[in-house]
């Protein structure tokens, strides 16, 4: 009785050892996780994000774009390789045509991968993933200003405080 214990026991360690042997965990990620556009009818701009992995290995990406954005967004590369400190590097450009509507705009572009044809020296499985930026737009009538933008407000009453504290000090400072 003893014996098949101890047989069943050593038979187990023996196959977990195994599968850990053929089982190759890896991450994927993107930076940022979000991008913003502001833009006016017809303009266009144009920013970059990253994909990376864990991976030592090579692996191939594939990049689309979600439908609820596509008008907008035009991506270069579509696809290329990525592995550990060689990171996919992926320009978005953004073009608001004269016809859109202003408003927000919201989707996603969708970053997938997929290990390349590596010898894995033996058997396993090959695992692909998917991770998602979120893509964030705004579009402006060609009449309205960026000037309604917060970011371009803050110099002019920075401005004014600067002007109000010398006032302040060259009156009170005598």
């Amino acid at each position: 009785m003893i014996a098949k214990k101890i047989l069943f026991i050593t038979a187990f360690i023996l196959m977990i050892v195994l599968v850990l042997e053929v089982v190759q965990a890896f991450a994927v990620g993107v930076s940022p996780p979000v991008v913003s556009f502001v833009l006016l009818k017809g303009g266009s701009q144009e920013k970059t994000f990253q994909a990376s992995t864990n991976n030592e290995l090579p692996m191939a990406f594939n990049v689309e774009i979600d439908d609820s954005i596509k008008e907008f967004i035009k991506i270069n590369p579509e696809n290329g390789e990525m592995q550990v400190g060689k990171p996919g590097e992926i320009t978005i450009t953004a073009s608001a045509p004269r016809s859109a509507k202003p408003g927000n705009y919201s989707g996603a572009i969708i970053v997938s991968t997929k290990p390349l044809d590596n010898d894995m020296n033996g058997s396993g499985s090959k695992i692909s993933t998917g991770i998602a930026v979120k893509v964030n737009i705004q579009v402006l009538e060609e009449t309205e200003s960026l000037l309604k933008s917060p970011v371009f407000l803050t110099a002019p009453i920075l401005t004014i405080l600067l002007f109000v504290i010398i006032i302040y000090f060259l009156k009170f400072r005598r």
